[in-house]
């Protein structure tokens, strides 16, 4: 290595780092990974009914957002088991969007089915019994 006083090999700064090797189709590229799969992770946030799936979804979103603010000051991508991370977390935002639910799908019935059948009527709601917190 150069042993020249104030020189730096590697930017403080993932961005700019990035655009530096690989130029700005590189770093459009990366832009495009990254906000692809947020856009996957919100769209789960917001249209998965299953809570684990939403989680997952929140949970990529806090990363990205952690991560987006994180490498403007530092260039913690440069270390290979960060950067295996931040791909992990990724491609759980997007599995978030895109797996089955744990129940798998339903059958779906067809108009005529469901208007043979009589409605079901309404669960009993569990209520504590007077005195018992």
């Amino acid at each position: 290595g150069l042993d020249i006083p104030g020189y730096e090999r590697d930017a403080h700064n993932d961005y700019l780092q990035i655009w530096s090797e690989t130029g700005i189709v590189g770093l459009l590229l990366f832009a495009v990974l990254v906000l692809s799969c947020l856009w996957k992770a919100l769209r789960a946030q917001a249209l998965r009914r299953n809570a684990m799936m939403r989680g997952m979804g929140f949970a990529c979103t806090m990363a990205v957002i952690a991560l987006a603010m994180h490498s403007t000051v530092d260039f913690s991508l440069q270390m290979p088991a960060n950067s295996l991370l931040i791909l992990l977390v990724l491609a759980l935002g997007c599995l978030a969007n895109h797996l089955p639910s744990a129940g798998g799908r339903r059958k779906r019935r067809s108009r005529k089915e469901s208007a043979e059948e009589p409605p079901s009527a309404p669960a009993p709601v569990d209520r504590p019994e007077p005195g018992i917190v």
